[in-house]
């Protein structure tokens, strides 16, 4: 059985519609929806790719960052860790029963949506 198929409305620069729209012609994908669907799969897997080496490395080099460690990487990452601070802080605010771990979790991945969406277009 063929998966559903959900419309989704983009907008894109002219010139990069255009360069999609050539591929299409010269047959690299069946339409601008299929070349949009690999695309966005591709960088779906990629951000999953990420999520495990960035687990695996933790895993294997002692586990969750030391207070110390974030704050190295917050000095090499001011924007993210401040975000991901103002995050940690509003998780456990919101939820007084979540442990530091559980709302690093949540904001972690509240820092993710924010790199998502600045890298879309």
């Amino acid at each position: 059985m063929a998966a559903t198929k959900s419309r989704l409305t983009v907008t894109v620069d002219a010139d990069i519609a255009d360069q999609v729209k050539a591929v299409v012609a010269q047959g690299g994908a069946a339409s601008v929806s299929a070349y949009v669907e690999h695309a966005v799969k591709c960088q779906l897997a990629a951000d999953a790719d990420f999520d495990v080496l960035l687990a695996t490395m933790l895993d294997e080099t002692g586990g969750p960052l030391t207070p110390d460690e974030r704050a190295a990487a917050g000095r090499l990452l001011p924007a993210e860790a401040a975000a991901l601070s103002a995050d940690l802080a509003a998780s456990a605010a919101r939820n007084p029963d979540l442990s530091e771990d559980e709302a690093l979790d949540i904001a972690v991945e509240e820092v993710r949506e924010v790199r998502r969406a600045r890298r879309a277009p």
